[in-house]
């Protein structure tokens, strides 16, 4: 009874025995000679810093979560499906809802809760427009926490007892999964496509939590670290490998795996605490861990490796990524970060996958010669688009256009289309004064910096890399209040490294 008191006032965060880091708001350190590896998306959702259900993505890229309670208002359930944004609201008497996780149909499931009594919350299944109640194993409370391909759902419930333990919600009925021997509590977060199902439970009343693997009708321990105490699994893919933390010797929080009956600490990105929340079947695994001045930030694990994901995503993008919640087999990747102060919905796209990228808009330019070109006569070629400023004495676009000549290193089976935000004579004017050779590359006038802001790009250099399709797959997200010295230079670089591998790429595939 003591510990189904616990679950109530701790439900979100839901049981978290560490003490998170201190949620920091500072620019996270950047090389900016490294890859960029994703672009980022702000879904324009807010989260919260403080509770350990975040958003989740499923094998298509729709995504699920939660907007925060404010003022006369509830706690309200989102799905972002192919751009749209659509609510998903509460039960009968239960109106406060959190999603917590989708599969590929859509189906969504979580927690709806009572505006006026939160220790009344039921599981819920939303499909097909409609908000269905999962019921419970006899008490007042429970949750549905994960949802497999299938549809099978895993999460937790209060039993008449007043106990706590893991369920698995299958063809219309929920079934009590027990807890590990001698235990009295459990909690099932994740499920396989194989109904593995993962979780944490006791194996003595009042005891520390273990992680636990449930497969073919028995829950096993999955173990700790050496001279570690308690351990929790959060995520399992469909090789069997699982993800969570558990305590070192030490007392420190570490993220880790289980694989072959083996545990592996991933370690940090420079201190305590970190989590391992999702993996997905190539074996990526994100999370989120303290760096070394106790600041939270989001990393990728990979091939023996941790990576911060903030040294992956454009410098100047204003973004401070600190949860990494899930990823999909695609390597998409969704969580929760700070931007413009405040705490937003991110979702990360890899550029070098086939993901569909965003389209580049249209547009009809004239080039310094009077003749009318359009991004369309270009289409089923790799293109650079350089915007640069309508100064002719821009310094900073010229550094930035000679350095790229100066490498030589630009294809010249990719067009190059540089976007002058000036008339034809300033245009004129900047190539006599600086000298530069624009030899294969298209100077396009777009004096009234309409296709500028077509393309929002308030500064220069802006650089924007299309494959054939004329998907938008690079762009150097180069911010308004970005330092400017050598900064062109610098991105300038970047973006014909990203130029050099879509030519070779394109090359291959013909």
């Amino acid at each position: 009874m003591l510990r189904s008191k616990v679950l109530l006032i701790l439900f979100l965060p839901i049981l978290l025995v560490f003490q998170e880091p201190q949620e920091g708001i500072e620019t996270p350190p950047h090389n900016l000679t490294n890859k960029i590896r994703y672009r980022v998306a702000d879904l324009g959702l807010i989260s919260t810093p403080t509770d350990n259900i975040g958003p989740a993505i499923n094998q298509e890229g729709a995504v699920t979560g939660w907007h925060p309670a404010k003022l006369n208002e509830h706690p309200t359930a989102w799905l972002w499906h192919e751009g749209q944004l659509k609510i998903l609201h509460g039960l009968p008497n239960y109106p406060d809802t959190y999603a917590t996780a989708l599969n590929d149909k859509l189906q969504v499931v979580g927690i709806a809760r009572s505006a006026q009594d939160v220790r009344f919350m039921h599981p819920f299944l939303w499909e097909k427009e409609s908000m269905h109640d999962l019921g419970g194993l006899g008490g007042s409370f429970g949750a549905a926490l994960d949802i497999n391909a299938q549809g099978d759902i895993v999460g937790f419930s209060q039993l008449a007892s007043g106990f706590t333990h893991a369920f698995l919600y299958h063809n219309g009925k929920i079934r009590d999964l027990g807890t590990l021997p001698n235990g009295d509590f459990s909690i099932a977060e994740g499920i396989n496509n194989k109904d593995a199902v993962v979780g944490i439970s006791n194996n003595a009343p009042k005891a520390v939590s273990r992680a636990f693997v449930y497969v073919q009708g028995k829950m096993s321990d999955l173990g700790l670290l050496p001279g570690g105490s308690f351990s929790h699994a959060h995520a399992i893919n469909d090789a069997g490998v699982v993800v969570g933390w558990a305590n070192t010797a030490d007392g420190d929080i570490h993220a880790c795996l289980w694989k072959n009956h083996k545990i592996v600490d991933l370690g940090t990105l420079g201190d305590s605490p970190s989590t391992a929340w999702g993996i997905n079947a190539q074996g990526q695994i994100v999370g989120s861990s303290a760096d070394r001045y106790q600041h939270q930030h989001a990393f990728l694990w990979e091939n023996g490796h941790m990576e911060d994901l903030n040294h992956c995503i454009p410098s100047n993008s204003g973004w401070i990524l600190q949860r990494a919640f899930r990823i999909n087999n695609r390597g998409q990747i969704v969580g929760i970060g700070r931007l413009d102060g405040e705490t937003h919905v991110f979702l990360l796209t890899p550029l070098t996958t086939d993901t569909k990228a965003d389209p580049a808009p249209n547009f009809q330019l004239k080039d310094t010669q009077g003749r009318l070109h359009t991004l369309r006569d270009y289409i089923h070629r790799p293109l650079a688009l350089f915007f640069f400023c309508g100064c002719p004495w821009c310094q900073e676009c010229a550094r930035a256009w000679a350095a790229v000549q100066q490498s030589g290193k630009l294809p010249s089976t990719c067009l190059t289309l540089i976007v002058f935000t000036g008339s034809a004579n300033d245009a004129k004017t900047f190539l006599q004064e600086t000298q530069l050779d624009i030899k294969n590359t298209l100077l396009l006038s777009d004096p009234s910096m309409r296709v500028a802001l077509l393309y929002k790009t308030p500064v220069c250099p802006r650089v924007f890399i299309l494959n054939t399709e004329q998907q938008i797959i690079y762009t150097n997200d180069h911010a308004a209040d970005a330092p400017q010295k050598a900064t062109g230079i610098t991105i300038t670089l970047n973006a014909v490294q990203a130029i050099q591998q879509l030519t070779n790429k394109t090359s291959e595939t013909h």
